[in-house]
């Protein structure tokens, strides 16, 4: 099992999928279907199918889960995906979803198959132990405050800041040292892929990834597009 964690899309690049296809190279994957899920987007799931289906090429094959209920059926949408590809939006309300509905199980259940998981900001912070979401922040005249870490699934054991270049969120260089794992903060942009070593991707020079390694008193330390 491979996850990839992406920090967020800046404006210019809302329509740009070549981030994901780097990884898709790293992976040498040529996936036959791409299973989006688009729970943290609760209630409007449609605003969001749209906007993802934009975003893919259409050489790439989308189904996507409108249903939830079914467990079953689910699972099976799940399994016979070659990449499972968690949306942003809320991350508590994914996390709420996602165990309401059995994903943390058939995650959990899934073992070491060749598939790729991914997640996007929301979706980042599902598949650590612990996210910093901005559902009760705030903004007076000249900061954004009062982000906040959510708890996800634990599939991997870190803590991560996506979006981390926007206003506030440098306040993650100081929470990451209150939990026992790993940190990662990522710009928008950027991604981090878990193979079980990491590498960074990003779109351009100017934007940045960092570790904050948990065995040296939580340093961090850039990553430019190498292992780590």
């Amino acid at each position: 099992m491979f996850y990839a964690l992406i920090g967020g899309r800046s404006i210019p690049n809302l329509n740009d999928f070549s981030l994901e296809e780097k990884i898709f190279k790293e992976l040498n994957l040529t996936p036959k279907k791409i299973l989006f899920i688009p729970l943290a987007c609760y209630p409007n799931y449609e605003d969001a199918i749209q906007k993802f289906k934009a975003l893919v090429p259409k050489s790439y094959t989308i189904e996507v889960v409108t249903e939830y209920d079914d467990f079953k059926r689910l699972n099976t949408q799940m399994i016979s995906a070659d990449v499972i590809y968690f949306s942003g939006g809320c991350a508590e309300e994914l996390v709420k979803l996602s165990r309401r509905y059995g994903i943390d199980l058939i995650l959990k259940n899934m073992g070491n198959q060749n598939k790729l998981i991914m997640g996007i900001s929301a979706g980042a912070i599902l598949l650590s132990r612990y996210g910093m979401g901005d559902r009760y922040s705030y903004k007076d005249a000249n900061h954004i405050y009062n982000y906040q870490m959510v708890e996800g699934l634990g599939c991997l054991d870190i803590t991560i800041c996506p979006h981390y270049d926007h206003d506030g969120l440098d306040c993650f260089n100081s929470e990451v040292k209150e939990y026992k794992w790993n940190g990662y903060a990522l710009e928008d942009d950027t991604a981090i892929l878990f193979t079980p070593k990491v590498k960074a991707f990003k779109l351009s020079r100017q934007k940045s990834v960092y570790f904050y390694d948990a065995s040296q008193e939580f340093l961090m330390q850039a990553l430019y597009e190498e292992v780590k």
